[in-house]
């Protein structure tokens, strides 16, 4: 049981690690109107009872604040 909690938690890691991989063109793509949801788990991970994961998520945040410079729709879906 402990062992999957952990692997979960490494995968739950690992989704937000790649968000903050993505260029200016696929942030702009990933955080279109149609995929809210997306949105969603960013911002609730700032919520997250796990500090890592809510460190991240802000990181997020200011990274999609900083990639979208410029694209007017995707800044205001943000």
């Amino acid at each position: 049981m402990k062992r999957s909690l952990d692997v979960q938690e490494i995968v739950r890691k690992s989704v937000f690690e790649f968000i903050l991989q993505l260029d200016a063109n696929e942030v702009v793509v990933a955080f279109s109107k149609d995929n809210v949801e997306l949105l969603d788990l960013v911002f609730n991970s700032l919520r997250d009872e796990d500090q890592a994961i809510t460190r991240i998520g802000l990181q997020i945040v200011h990274h999609l604040i900083s990639k979208t410079i410029g694209d007017a729709e995707t800044q205001s879906v943000i």
